[in-house]
């Protein structure tokens, strides 16, 4: 369910996309509300102070949008380095000002600056969508990514699942982007290649179990599917999106 949740999602932001920049953006900020929100309830970071280093990261990627959304250079994602500056800037002046006895102050820091880089990396499909034929490059890496994942499933070895997995990504992706001559075949097999690495790396390191026990993160990042199915699903996008875009940059232009 996990695996097919994270394809799901890539669906939607392939329609999203489709319909041009905005709906992107708009199908991408749930994706970072999403991650935001079930990392820290999947790490028990409820408490208000806790919580609140949840708002800094997903406004960080919300201003991360925007930001992209307003750019005269509709690829230029350097503006997303002064968003991360002051996403962790802010996360320390929330801890500084705690008053509830800090507890677990590392964790909750810590949550606050990855999600908040997380939350901002998947906001480099902009980028990525528009550069040259960027609404096929994102169809390709998300296609690539999605479907990369579908293979992997608790009661498989990974050994089976992530070769199967790299085969049909790869596979449908440089498909999807054969179908279209500014990607071509070259570039396209780049970018479904590298999609769907990144995106198994995604799902294979919150967990191929529900309980999260395979990970290698955290035993607090959950204890159920319900815990942990918001990481699960928008992850694989978040890791693979700033790599797509340098790879269309090369290859597509």
């Amino acid at each position: 369910m996990l695996s097919l949740a994270a394809a799901a999602c890539a669906g939607l932001l392939v329609a999203a996309s489709a319909g041009g920049r905005v709906w992107l953006a708009v199908g991408l900020a749930v994706v970072q509300l999403l991650l935001v929100a079930g990392w820290f309830r999947a790490a028990g970071l409820t408490t208000r102070w806790q919580a609140a280093g949840a708002v800094v990261a997903a406004a960080g990627g919300i201003a991360a949008d925007v930001s992209l959304l307003r750019s005269h250079d509709h690829t230029n994602v350097r503006a997303l380095t002064a968003v991360l500056a002051v996403v962790v800037g802010v996360a320390f002046v929330v801890q500084l000002v705690r008053r509830d006895g800090r507890a677990r102050l590392t964790d909750a820091l810590a949550a606050t600056i990855a999600t908040g880089a997380l939350a901002i990396a998947g906001a480099v499909l902009l980028g990525a969508r528009g550069g040259q034929a960027g609404a096929d490059v994102v169809a390709v890496a998300l296609v690539a990514g999605g479907l990369a994942v579908v293979p992997v499933q608790p009661r498989l070895p990974l050994w089976l699942t992530v070769p199967l997995g790299l085969l049909i990504g790869v596979g449908v992706g440089a498909a999807v982007a054969q179908q279209n001559a500014d990607v071509g075949t070259g570039a396209g097999l780049a970018l479904a290649a590298t999609a769907a690495v990144l995106a198994l790396v995604g799902r294979v390191a919150v967990g191929v179990s529900p309980s999260g026990n395979d990970s290698g993160m955290d035993s607090g990042m959950g204890s159920s599917m319900a815990r942990i199915w918001p990481v699960a699903t928008t992850l694989p996008i978040a890791l693979l999106a700033p790599a797509v875009l340098v790879v269309a940059r090369v290859m597509v232009g």
